[in-house]
């Protein structure tokens, strides 16, 4: 992504996510094994740039902000909305 606009880590730490993307172009949210700094998941969400990223207390999925005011939940093992 041209810009990551958040980080957020696992409750336990051993994951971390990632949001941002290219503004007017495309969002991304990137979940990220911390222990070996590999690319779990990359997955493009939306046409705009994505704002705040937060983990589920259970680790399963992921919320972001969406330019249009909207918050989506993403499952923390596909990507899928």
């Amino acid at each position: 992504s041209q810009r990551v606009e958040d980080l957020a880590y696992s409750p336990d730490g051993t994951r971390l996510a990632a949001c941002g993307g290219s503004p007017g172009r495309f969002g991304e949210i990137q979940i990220w094994n911390v222990a070996d700094n590999s690319l779990l998941i990359s997955s493009q969400v939306s046409t705009d740039t994505l704002f705040g990223i937060s983990w589920s207390t259970d680790q399963q999925r992921v919320v972001f902000g969406c330019p249009d005011n909207s918050c989506r939940v993403a499952d923390a093992n596909t990507g899928s909305q």
